[in-house]
Order: structure tokens, then sequence, then C-alpha cells
């Protein structure tokens, strides 16, 4: 609550801080899906994750929005709740394909690679690559055929993803087909 009194500035534009609810509300509205990340402290109230699960699920549920987070903790909270929600468990780094409850994983593009991509498909678990912000490292996640990207830089993607689904070189269907024929196999 105490957000919401302050104002914020950038670009020479400033705006009060909109609270979680008005948010969701607008984003409902403008039917915009909502990927919301959860980042916990040791400061939360002992209650707080239990509480924003009973108070937001049925919206978050009902507008198809999924929640994602560091936190492991936070992933087999909403399952312990039984909630519907998705959850994205956010990897900072690939070091191995982790076995964990979440729906679907967030990874950091950089150490995102097919492998990864086939055991998770293999689990029917989703990946999303972040953060995505040149044409080189979207073209990689495009290739490795990724459920989505997190970017700061939306018009970018959405020129480059145009063009990749209109436009397709013969080297471009070549390298798709090369790495979708190992789950097409696995099938």
């Amino acid at each position: 609550a105490e957000l919401t009194k302050m104002t914020v500035k950038e670009n020479g534009q400033e705006a009060p801080i909109a609270s979680f609810d008005d948010y969701l509300a607008k984003a409902n509205q403008a039917k915009q899906k909502l990927l919301v990340e959860i980042k916990t402290s040791k400061q939360d109230s002992q209650g707080a994750l239990s509480n924003f699960i009973e108070k937001y699920e049925r919206p978050l549920i009902k507008n198809n929005h999924q929640v994602q987070s560091l936190d492991y903790n936070v992933i087999k909270a909403f399952k312990k709740a039984k909630s519907k929600v998705k959850v994205s468990f956010i990897l900072p780094y690939n070091f191995t394909f982790p076995e964990t409850q979440a729906d679907l994983y967030t990874m950091e593009a950089t150490t995102l690679n097919d492998t990864f991509i086939l055991k998770a498909d293999q689990q029917k678990k989703a990946v999303y690559a972040w953060t995505v912000n040149d044409s080189e490292v979207l073209s990689k996640m495009l290739f490795m055929d990724v459920a989505g990207v997190i970017t700061d830089d939306l018009e970018l993607v959405n020129e480059e993803v145009n063009d990749f689904e209109k436009n397709p070189s013969y080297a471009d269907r070549i390298l798709h087909y090369i790495f979708m024929l190992p789950s097409v196999a696995s099938q």
C-alpha cells in the first residue's frame, strides 16, 4: 500500500505506482496474459504466499495468467495448495535438467540449449527464455523452439518472429528440421 503513494519518473514521464490489483484488472480488461514473477525475501510475512494464492488464484486461472519464481518454495506452495495456476521455475544456469513439480521452466537464454528443450519437451513442460534482446539470440531461441521469450525489446521480437514465420530461408528450414527430428522420433 505504501508503494502506491509513490510516483516514478523515467524518460520524462511520471506516474504513480499501480497496485497489483489495479495492474491485474487492466491486464484482464485488455485480455493481456501475464507472467507474474513472485520474488521472496526473508522479510516476507509467514502467510504472504498462501494469502497471495488464496486471493489471486481464481483471477489468474480465469485469465490464463502464469506465475514464475526463482524460489522453488513458491512452486511447492502452489502445488501444495493444489492450485491450477501454471507455475514456472526460473533457472539462471543450465547445469543439469531439474526434476521438479514446476509446470514449465524459465531459463536464462545464454545457457539454454537444445538438450534442455528436448528433455523439457519429453516431460511436456514448456520453456521460456530470458532476457532476449538481440536478433542473434532470438533466432537461436526460435530455432530451438522455445515456448516464449522474455524481452525488454518487444518491437524487435515482434519484427523478428514475423520475419521468421513469413520468410524462413532454406537453410533455416533445414536447421529447424534437424532440431525437430529428435523430438518427433522420441514420440
